[in-house]
């Protein structure tokens, strides 16, 4: 059976390219597979983030994700945190496979660092941040990581650390071995068609938390183009549109499309159907969200740190039985 997990950095309130990108593949691949895991990236922003202040974030990231439309009957939600324990050993079982000068040169630490700075400047924790990851997929059993094309370098990290594993330790039955599923990208613009929509422009983003007047002022300033023009910025916002309307807004969406493409005035009409897409979307997001009590949010986490402890149990005490010949992290949860 097919292991599906991914995780999302609890950094803050999401926007609309946030559930474009991460939340809706998720909805999607809970319809198409069985064991599909989703848990709070919360040792991840660690990295570069304040832990107390992450912390805070993780119960709204959950409640975000089930307001959005991920349902936690059929997948199973859990915070990073509920099995620190496991993930700290197992990323230190396994950085004895890998050396320093290959955590340097991977293009995950490349990315977080600031443009202008060296790799030996990175925090200790950053510097491991892909043998955390590796930590997750392996400890979960996990058949099959969702990624984009630009992130494979990520599995095959994970991928060569089971095979200097079983190299190292003459095995092969205490990992199974990941596989990427790449997923379709999606580039949703900031609203000023420079890069891509984050967080930390907030102007230039819409939001799941914004109300009607904050998304309609933000579309009506977005970027577009000139009729006739179809720049980059006004296929963003299209696709927005096609994304989250219903059927006759699409059909709507794309006469729109058309006309602006022939050199027609459509862009005042375009972004009054886009406004009232959205209104509707994130109005009902927030209602829905409003309904999410902490008490749910909390059984639900506790359900599923069950599984998750579970599965990362069972493949620590094999990493270690494979290793050398007996398993300690179990004994280290007997009472004295």
């Amino acid at each position: 059976m097919e292991v599906i997990l991914t995780g999302a950095r609890p950094t803050g309130q999401l926007h609309i390219g946030n559930f474009l990108g991460a939340i809706n593949p998720i909805i999607q691949l809970s319809q198409r597979y069985s064991d599909v895991r989703l848990f709070t990236a919360t040792l991840h922003s660690f990295t570069d983030q304040n832990p107390r202040t992450t912390i805070e974030f993780v119960s709204g990231l959950v409640k975000d994700y089930i307001a959005a439309g991920v349902d936690p009957r059929k997948v199973i939600i859990f915070d990073q945190m509920s099995i620190a324990r496991e993930i700290a050993l197992a990323t230190l079982y396994l950085s004895k496979l890998v050396t320093v000068n290959k955590l340097t040169k991977i293009p995950t630490l490349k990315d977080k660092l600031k443009s202008d700075a060296e790799a030996g400047s990175a925090n200790g924790l950053l510097l491991y941040y892909p043998l955390m990851m590796g930590a997750d997929i392996l400890l979960q059993k996990t058949t099959l990581v969702p990624v984009g094309i630009d992130q494979r370098s990520h599995i095959e990290f994970s991928r060569d650390l089971v095979a200097r594993f079983n190299s190292e330790y003459g095995t092969d039955g205490v990992f199974v071995m990941p596989e990427s599923l790449i997923q379709s990208e999606l580039n949703i613009m900031a609203l000023n068609g420079e890069g891509k929509m984050s967080k930390t422009k907030p102007a230039r983003a819409i939001f799941l938390g914004d109300d009607d007047a904050t998304i309609a002022k933000k579309v009506q300033g977005a970027k577009t183009g000139l009729a006739g023009e179809i720049t980059e910025a006004f296929k963003s916002l299209y696709h927005i549109g096609q994304l989250l309307a219903n059927d006759a807004q699409k059909v709507e969406l794309e006469k729109l499309y058309i006309k602006h493409s022939q050199g027609q005035a459509a862009m005042g009409d375009f972004k009054m159907i886009l406004i009232e897409i959205l209104t509707n979307f994130i109005s009902t997001f927030r209602h829905k969200r409003k309904s999410i009590s902490d008490y749910e949010v909390e059984q639900i986490l506790k359900e599923g740190a069950e599984k998750a402890r579970f599965s990362a149990n069972q493949t620590l005490s094999a990493m270690e039985v494979a290793m050398t010949g007996m398993s300690f992290s179990n004994h280290l949860l007997s009472p004295l």
